[in-house]
């Protein structure tokens, strides 16, 4: 199989597609397919608005769903700013939570039956979830021979816990620039 052969690309945090976007207009595999996980239902609309206005509805999949440790629901803070590009769990429920349906790798793979071995690029961008998330796919991780995921980690000491993390599944590392890296195998 060719990375050519591979085309499921996972963004899990798409919230506005920026980074997607500009990777699917400049990826030459036009059978790539996209599946974009946004939990928050306003930033989910604008994604929807984004998908349609750049024209995308053949290759991007929303989903309306947090990449979590296990197919739940959880509480998320409700009122973002304008500009915020996180949602964050809470444990406790209040007048400014809402409930967001959570779905883990594994459920994914199965209800959208996915070929596991055709996904070859994720990008994660979670904003301090980085290594939450990459436990959440260790059973992805351990069965997959070859693979790019692109993260954005904010700070030193969890860059060194995911590379850390990763390097068990014999992952190798590039940096792209001061908080995003490049991990593959």
């Amino acid at each position: 199989m060719t990375i050519w052969d591979k085309n499921i690309f996972l963004d899990i945090w798409w919230h506005v597609g920026t980074y997607s976007i500009r990777f699917i207009n400049h990826n030459k595999n036009k059978n790539v397919k996209v599946y974009c996980f946004e939990p928050h239902p306003e930033t989910y609309k604008i994604l929807n608005k984004n998908i349609e206005l750049n024209n995308l509805k053949d290759i991007v999949i929303p989903i309306n769903k947090w990449v979590f440790s296990r197919t739940t629901t959880v509480k998320f803070i409700k009122n973002l700013p304008k500009d915020a590009a996180v949602s964050k769990i809470v444990e406790d429920e209040n007048k400014n939570t809402i409930d967001i349906e959570t779905i883990s790798i594994d459920d994914f793979i199965e209800q959208y039956s996915i070929e596991e071995n055709k996904i070859w690029f994720i990008k994660i961008d979670v904003e301090g979830l980085e290594l939450q998330v990459l436990k959440w796919m260790e059973g992805f991780l351990k069965k997959t021979k070859r693979i790019k995921i692109v993260c954005e980690i904010l700070n030193e000491e969890k860059q060194v816990k995911v590379f850390k993390y990763l390097e068990k599944f014999r992952f190798k590392v590039e940096k792209i620039d001061n908080f995003n890296y490049l991990f593959y195998k």
